[in-house]
Order: C-alpha cells, then structure tokens, then sequence
C-alpha cells in the first residue's frame, strides 16, 4: 500500500497513535516506516533539549526521503520546522491536519506568531477544508482549497443552504487566489444576501426562522 515511495516515514505525535496505526495498517518490510515523536521528559527544558536531537537522529537513521507528520500540535510543529530548515529540498515533507491556516482556530491561536508565518509560507495547502465557525456569518458555511492538477488552488468560501423538499445545495459566496481575511468573507457574504436569490430561497428562509422560533 505504501511501498510506493521509497523512504517513506509516517510520523505521529505519541507512541500511542504509532503503536495503534501499526495495528491497523500491518505493514510489510518493505513498505513505510511509521514511528512517533519523543515523549515527553520530566523537565521542560530536557525536553525541549533532548527531544528534538532524538526525533532528527531517528529520521537521519531511516535514510528518510519523504516525511508524512500527522497531526502535529506545538512542539512537534516546532521540531518540524527545525528540519525543514535543516534539509531544505533534500527531503519531502507533508503536513496532515496540521491546523496551521485559520486565524480563529484553536490549534492556529497556540502557535507563536514567527512560527506559523514560516509553516504558512513553507507549507502550502494542497488540500484544506474547514467550518467558518462565527455567528456574523451564515451557518454551515465553509472554506475549501484542493490544488488543481494545473498547479492552481484558488481559496473557495461556500455556504450549504437547504431547498424545498429537504435537499440541500452548496453555493459558491468567493474565490481568491490567496486565503481570504475574515473582513473579506464578512463582504462577501454581505453581497451574497443581496443577491438575486431563487425565489424558493425566501420560502425556506421563512420555514427556517418559524421552525427555530
């Protein structure tokens, strides 16, 4: 399943997402190597020391040429962009939900400022999707970017709505080429109530605001 490329690692932040992912996947020799951040030491400051030089040497150790980090969170962040910086263009490095785009988000609000602007500009987003989770903006609406087989990616912000009948749609509110900033969505959505709309929009509207009041 994962033979395909060659040095591959898959790396989580805990021995006990590796030992369940190992479980799971059952590997073969030959295919990728799945192994886990350091744990954490009695001290902050060993850990902070200690940590990081052992994940490197293991890395280095596995001849790795393609490093896939799932989920990473603070310090595991930090280490990566350590190696990043370290093997420049000597070695693949793919981010999994790793939460860095979105300035509301919880895991993007824990991230020194320095940090995730050099995650942001090392590590563009081929495929990302999240909730616009704020009451100023309509529900269920959702940001999405997937990189084309062109190279292109523009940012998408779209909204579910619900027509008569209980089927739903996703309409498109913006696309830019670049993740829009949070006064941009609010004008966009500001355009979008404004705009022609179908006329079985304002009948499910009217449903809507008499079934939740």
């Amino acid at each position: 399943m994962l033979s395909v490329v060659q040095g591959l690692v898959v790396v989580f932040r805990s021995p006990q997402l590796e030992k369940a992912a190992k479980k799971r996947w059952r590997l073969t020799p030959n295919e990728a190597k799945v192994i886990s951040f350091p744990g954490t030491q009695k001290s902050a400051f060993a850990t902070e020391v200690s940590g990081p030089s052992k994940f490197l040497k293991k890395i280095e150790d596995l001849d790795c040429k393609c490093l896939v980090v799932v989920a990473p969170e603070l310090e595991q962040l930090r280490t990566i962009a350590d190696l990043s910086k370290d093997v420049e263009d000597q070695m693949g490095i793919i981010l999994l939900n790793a939460r860095i785009h979105g300035n509301k988000s919880r895991k993007a609000r824990k991230l020194p400022p320095r940090l995730q602007e050099y995650l942001l500009k090392e590590f563009e987003p081929s495929y990302h999707v999240r909730f616009l989770e704020s009451k100023k903006w309509p529900a269920n609406s959702m940001i999405f970017r997937q990189i084309c087989p062109d190279g292109q990616g523009p940012w998408i912000v779209a909204v579910q709505r619900e027509l008569v009948g209980g089927a739903v749609v996703t309409n498109e509110v913006l696309r830019t080429d670049y993740e829009p900033t949070a006064r941009e969505i609010s004008e966009a959505f500001d355009r979008y109530e404004t705009s022609d709309k179908d006329p079985s929009d304002a009948i499910v509207e009217f449903l809507r605001k008499d079934r939740d009041g």
